[in-house]
């Protein structure tokens, strides 16, 4: 398997895990297997790409840093916090190299991709609205396209984030889906309440 294809199944799998755990109208698909394999498979592709390209283990550790003061309610399981120590352990495992990124344009990067990080929980109140959904799928189509012009490290950080953005945006669609329905069944139910008064 590919570095970058590796890239783009471990962000699929890290938010299909994190919709599985939290999602009231995904968590009826969840099982204790699925979720104990999205969490092996996150952890052995996220190793082995850390293990090639340090500097993309750098890189989304910064980021998951900056969303845990952002939304510090994120690492509130035991599995999600116990990634943050996770980042750590592997830092004493992983080649030493420069880590110097001469090329602005990455430095620039890393900053909009901090900050959309840091800025979407208070964008975003809601767990899935269709205007969330537009912000992942643009999310999903700018990291998706750029991925083709960048370097390797680059490149497996904007993998990352399109296998995320990716299923994210699924997962928004399913759930706007679902509620809709619930909505629809809950003003059926009122206005059959109202017709017996």
């Amino acid at each position: 398997m590919s570095i970058s294809i590796a890239s783009f199944i471990a962000g699929l799998s890290c938010k299909f895990y994190d919709d599985l755990a939290d999602n009231p109208f995904f968590k009826i698909h969840s099982t204790p297997f699925l979720l104990e394999f999205l969490k092996g498979i996150h952890t052995v592709l996220f190793t082995i790409i850390s293990l090639h390209e340090p500097i993309f283990y750098i890189y989304i550790f910064l980021i998951n840093i900056f969303h845990s003061f952002s939304s510090p309610a994120s690492f509130e399981s035991p599995y999600e916090k116990s990634c943050l120590y996770f980042f750590i352990v592997l830092f004493f495992f992983i080649k030493k190299c420069n880590f110097h990124v001469n090329k602005m344009e990455y430095v620039l990067l890393l900053l909009m991709i901090l900050f959309l990080g840091f800025i979407e929980p208070f964008f975003f109140k809601e767990e899935y609205s269709t205007y969330k959904c537009i912000f992942r799928g643009v999310s999903f189509l700018y990291c998706f396209v750029l991925s083709f012009i960048s370097s390797s490290f680059m490149k497996y950080v904007l993998l990352y984030f399109s296998g995320y953005t990716f299923c994210a945006v699924c997962i928004q669609c399913y759930s706007i889906k679902n509620l809709s329905k619930k909505i629809k069944k809950i003003k059926k139910y009122v206005k059959e309440l109202l017709k017996d008064v």
